[in-house]
């Protein structure tokens, strides 16, 4: 299962959301929610002059100047196949956002009705908008959990396994790189699968997701820092490529997968790590080595950092016994280092031996500022001239260091994400990218 909110643009006169390659019924609600939550950036004036689907597969509400207050909203009829709903010319932006929660809501039931149904279709005709499914037959799927067994949420960050397994093997260069007999390379793809492979053998989880940055030129912090993330170089064509075939594979074994327009994978990590510890009682396993990921430690989140001798369960005891403050409080920490990779700048001359400490004493970045003419007094009087002069930086880099919850994701269904592997699918595409010796395994865990 694929979910992928795809791009949305908020215009003057208008509001478009890009539908999803995929059939899936999840990612065409979360891009009817895009639309919902554009249209709450309106004003109450405006109406709506045309809803339309584009060639290029766009959803676009045109909007007038003013609403037509004669305009009532029209209902939206619905059956077990398809939801069908028309709005007119003139329709206000309140009506218009009932109408569409309600589509939202229908597509939601359909898919906790039917697990396995897909959008056949979607079209406008004469003004009025059509959604078809289609209930698919039951995956096969492979024994991966047991009803009995302990929930447990494994989250990859798709970027960070997809790029260690590329420069796990890319090391001399990418001449003898793995390829198919088609020239399109695989090793990347095929060290995400057996990366994978171990987790589900060594984890077992009973959930499994996903999730994918987005280019770093659309995320939101991008629009805050214009120069966050411009030092890193351009990903490697051999890699980029890899991406999409990635995808693919996972979307053929029925793996989900999330990706949203604005936000980075870190967000989504922590929209769901964030959701799982509220909604369940099991563990939650971050499968990434991204040190941001630290502040989503608690009592059911671990992150799987990798080491020498493979994985380390790196839990809420670790981090405090390290660093002797709260996982919440790790943003002002790196609020004062910086962090070259990302390109922000922290507080200059302010390092490691000082930065937790600080945080630990007065328990925050602001508390910090808000003390400055008490650090004269302290062990740390010799940092008062330059957290002076970078307090400005300092701050902004712990505002982009925080994550954030996706508002897409927010009505998301974790059982959405119960591990479900289709063995049919996954053969194919591994006969597909030539992993023969993957073919010859009975199975990801076996």
């Amino acid at each position: 299962m694929k979910m992928e909110s795809q791009r949305t643009y908020l215009e003057e006169g208008a509001c478009k959301v890009l539908l999803s390659k995929s059939k899936g019924i999840y990612p065409l609600a979360i891009s009817i929610k895009s639309l919902i939550n554009q249209l709450k950036k309106k004003s109450e004036s405006f109406g709506v002059e045309t809803v339309e689907l584009t060639d290029k597969g766009w959803i676009k509400v045109k909007l007038l100047d003013q609403s037509l207050s004669q305009v009532e909203k029209h209902s939206v009829s619905h059956n077990k196949r398809s939801i069908q709903f028309t709005m007119e010319h003139g329709l206000g932006i309140s009506e218009a956002i009932c109408t569409f929660k309600e589509v939202e809501s229908l597509l939601m039931q359909i898919k906790k009705r039917q697990q396995e149904a897909t959008v056949e279709s979607v079209q406008v005709e004469q003004g009025t908008f059509t959604i078809r499914v289609k209930e698919e037959a039951p995956l096969r799927t492979l024994p991966t959990v047991t009803q009995d067994q302990e929930e447990r949420f494994l989250i990859l960050d798709g970027s960070n396994i997809l790029n260690r397994a590329f420069y796990a093997t890319a090391y001399h260069g990418t001449e003898n790189l793995m390829k198919t007999s088609e020239g399109l390379y695989t090793n990347a793809v095929y060290g995400f699968v057996e990366m994978l492979s171990r987790f589900l053998k060594q984890y077992r989880p009973t959930h499994l997701a996903i999730a994918w940055d987005v280019s770093r030129d659309t995320t939101f912090r991008r629009s805050i820092f214009p120069e966050y993330k411009n030092t890193r170089s351009e990903t490697d064509p051999v890699l980029k490529e890899q991406f999409s075939t990635m995808k693919e594979l996972l979307e053929l074994m029925n793996v989900s997968q999330i990706q949203v327009e604005g936000y980075e994978a870190d967000d989504i990590i922590g929209t769901l790590s964030r959701k799982w510890s509220k909604e369940k009682k099991g563990k939650c396993l971050l499968a990434s080595n991204d040190r941001d990921l630290l502040q989503l430690l608690d009592e059911q989140t671990v992150q799987l950092i990798k080491g020498k001798s493979g994985e380390r369960e790196y839990s809420l005891m670790d981090f405090q016994k390290d660093f002797g403050i709260l996982p919440s409080q790790w943003p002002c920490v790196k609020g004062l280092l910086g962090d070259e990779g990302d390109n922000l700048p922290g507080c200059k001359g302010v390092g490691k031996v000082a930065a937790a400490p600080l945080i630990r004493q007065f328990g925050s970045l602001e508390r910090v500022f808000e003390n400055l003419e008490h650090l004269g007094s302290t062990n740390f009087k010799r940092y008062v001239k330059k957290l002076q002069e970078g307090k400005e930086d300092a701050l902004l880099t712990k505002e982009l260091a925080i994550i954030v919850d996706v508002l897409d994701l927010e009505n998301i269904e974790l059982d959405d994400f119960r591990v479900s592997i289709n063995e049919k699918g996954m053969r194919q595409g591994f006969e597909k990218l030539e992993f023969q010796s993957l073919l010859e395994k009975r199975s990801l865990i076996a």
